[in-house]
């Protein structure tokens, strides 16, 4: 599957979702469950091969304890790479 032709800001922002649900130690699976999502689609997500709707988008940040618009604000500040 080729990766989708993803802009810096849901770059960072799929970004983003992996560091957070590393910080809480959630596994993917976890998350997708808490979210009410595929297991799949998390992992797609964390990889770049797929994009979220926004609808996805606000399930997961409900699920990681925060909001849509505050992961959006984050996602736009520079921030240092991940490993």
């Amino acid at each position: 599957m080729d990766q989708p032709n993803t802009d810096p800001l849901t770059s960072s922002f799929l970004t983003l979702i992996k560091e957070i649900r590393e910080e809480k130690g959630i596994t993917r699976e976890k998350l997708a469950q808490i979210a009410g999502v595929h297991k799949t689609t998390i992992g797609l997500l964390e990889r770049k091969k797929r994009i979220p709707s926004l609808h996805v988008a606000n399930l997961i940040a409900k699920a990681l304890g925060t909001n849509l618009s505050t992961l959006i604000k984050k996602s736009e500040k520079p921030r240092k790479k991940s490993k």
